[in-house]
């Protein structure tokens, strides 16, 4: 019962990752449910549904495929769509239904593959898991099934690699193209970014980059696989304001020069100034996705000598990074325990966790929409967060 929502909605869950990640890439997706998964999807996690031609798919499980593990229907419907439609890659996940009989989403892969000659990935996924490790695993294995096992060709230098970046996490307004057009202005080319803006064939050029930028902790694994394999380095972080994307574009020069992988973070408690407009107040509570409320608290520390920010996850930690540990909320419980505990004057949150905190306390709550917590309800509001348009407070 810990993790028992009253007030919230469900966050969004691993198949809704891996639907994300893969959505701009010209795959044939498919949902395997009874279409309550497939339009948890389309209707509330996906932004780009509603004005796009993506082959997202739902199996149509019913009760009795269910109990007789009827596979040969589900192969021969999604084999027939794979030759009408001529996809990229086809891509299979699960949901509850087909977790608990069993399914072999991976064995179904290799079978139509086999069968039809389009390369297809498999997901064991569940929908108890968040969204994170669905665009993580999508994007990893992605890379091991097209990305070469060595490099053909010379790196490009100054370019860069955009990991992570998905309408989830940065919205479906101009967050994405602005992230690539500061990395732009900052002086580097980017080759792609996975993946908003870029194509399936974009997408394979992303080991020929000096550097990668992993823009949301769904990005490190990838980040990190392509660092073994193709000794490509990383730097965590995302340019939420000037002063931000002055401090990643340093880093990634340093990164370039050196070939050692870094992280953008905000300073440590015990370096927060004197001189600070908030030094003698309580801190900020800043919650969201942790690589970039890591890098609004950089922000906001370089450039309002904001530094008593405490970054808060609801997703999990990234561990074994950053030097400030981010706090991880857990629950809805947990939640309403930090941003009432009295110990932030400021909270700065998707707009749904603002009914949390109780009438009877003076703590500020500044919006900061986040898609994969409040979905549509709050996604047409979500801000612009990149360079010069980010004005949170």
């Amino acid at each position: 019962m810990r993790k028992l929502s009253i007030n919230l909605p469900p966050f969004a869950p691993d198949y809704s990752g891996v639907c994300s990640a893969l959505f701009a890439l010209g795959g044939l997706l498919v949902i395997h449910d009874a279409s309550g998964c497939t339009g948890n999807y389309t209707g509330y996690d996906e932004p780009r549904w509603y004005d796009s031609r993506s082959l997202v798919y739902c199996s149509g499980l019913r009760e009795m495929d269910a109990i007789l593990g009827n596979d040969e229907k589900f192969i021969a419907r999604i084999r027939q769509a794979a030759a009408e439609l001529s996809p990229t890659f086809i891509c299979f996940m699960g949901s509850p239904a087909p977790m608990v009989i069993g399914t072999d989403l991976k064995g179904i892969a290799a079978e139509l593959e086999e069968i039809t000659g389009i390369p297809a990935l498999g997901f064991e996924t569940t929908g108890l898991n968040y969204y994170d490790k669905g665009i993580s695993d999508a994007c990893l294995a992605f890379a091991e099934k097209f990305f070469p096992a060595a490099i053909a060709g010379q790196t490009q230098p100054g370019s860069v690699n955009i990991l992570g970046l998905t309408p989830l996490d940065f919205s479906h307004n101009s967050n994405a193209r602005d992230f690539i057009q500061e990395m732009e202005k900052q002086g580097f080319s980017v080759i792609a970014d996975f993946s908003m803006e870029s194509d399936f064939q974009q997408i394979l050029q992303a080991p020929f980059a000096q550097v990668n930028v992993v823009a949301a902790k769904s990005g490190l694994a990838l980040a990190q696989w392509m660092e073994k394999r193709y000794g490509i380095p990383y730097v965590v972080g995302v340019p939420t304001g000037t002063g931000a994307a002055e401090l990643l574009a340093v880093l990634i020069r340093e990164t370039m020069a050196d070939g050692k992988s870094r992280a953008l973070e905000g300073p440590e408690r015990n370096e927060m100034s004197a001189e600070s407009s908030l030094a003698e107040q309580k801190d900020i509570l800043l919650i969201g996705e942790e690589v970039i409320v890591r890098s609004i608290a950089a922000d906001l520390y370089r450039q309002k000598g904001i530094s008593g920010i405490q970054p808060a996850t609801l997703f999990g930690p990234i561990k074994k990074l950053y030097r400030q540990e981010c706090l991880a909320l857990n629950s809805e419980q947990e939640i309403r325990q930090a941003v009432n505990s009295g110990n932030y004057h400021t909270v700065i949150a998707d707009p749904l966790i603002k009914q949390l905190i109780r009438t009877d306390t003076d703590v500020k709550f500044v919006d900061f929409s986040h898609v994969a917590v409040s979905s549509k309800i709050c996604w047409d509001h979500a801000p612009e967060i990149i360079g010069k348009k980010f004005n949170l407070i």
